[in-house]
């Protein structure tokens, strides 16, 4: 993985990055997983409970790809 790549995600992870393994998508030579920023929790039950509300209010959204050897990272907003 690219030091960038993982730089963004390291920078994502400080702000509060859930990652999606609920939905891996897997595609001939690509798979990918989508992220969310929620912010920090206190308690890990009240966000799984609110798991849904949470990724669909996140502050940024978008899925970390690896396709054909490479990792590319992409943000829906």
């Amino acid at each position: 993985m690219d030091e960038e790549i993982k730089n963004e995600i390291f920078q994502l992870i400080n702000k509060g990055l859930l990652i999606d393994f609920s939905n891996i998508y897997k595609y001939e030579r690509s798979i990918r997983v989508d992220y969310y920023v929620i912010g920090h929790y206190g308690d890990m039950y009240d966000m799984y409970n609110n798991l849904e509300r949470n990724k669909y209010k996140a502050k940024i959204k978008g899925t970390i790809e690896h396709k054909n050897k490479k990792w590319n990272i992409y943000n829906w907003d």
